[in-house]
């Protein structure tokens, strides 16, 4: 709430919706193809370790691994997905954080991706 007023003072949007769109192209344009398939695999109910996702998807959409990599430590820069490292294994996750940007541009990806 204090986010949308702060929003609304700033006169980048009117009302909540058009704040709520603002938010949707910001992640839009932060959020790229690569990233966005990082993110709808760990919000996938098959877990796995980072590194056996990032090579899964490497290999169904011909992306190079460290291009992955990247995007993925991207996200979990920004909080929107966790995973261990080698010493202190964990799954990958997806943060509520990271669902609700799914959330927020899924019909921007239905129309872009499919």
């Amino acid at each position: 709430m204090a986010t949308q007023n702060k929003c609304m003072q700033a006169g980048a949007c009117k009302g909540s919706h058009g704040c709520v769109g603002l938010f949707r192209a910001l992640l839009f344009k932060e959020l790229n193809k690569n990233k966005i398939i990082i993110l709808r695999r760990a919000s996938s109910t098959y877990k796995s370790s980072i590194t056996s996702a990032l090579r899964e998807l490497s290999d169904n959409y011909g992306i190079p691994l460290s291009t992955l990599k990247h995007a993925a430590s991207s996200l979990k820069n920004l909080r929107l997905i966790e995973y261990g490292t080698a010493a202190k294994p964990k799954e990958l996750t997806i943060t509520k954080a990271g669902m609700d940007a799914l959330r927020l541009i899924a019909t921007e990806l239905d129309e872009t991706y499919g």
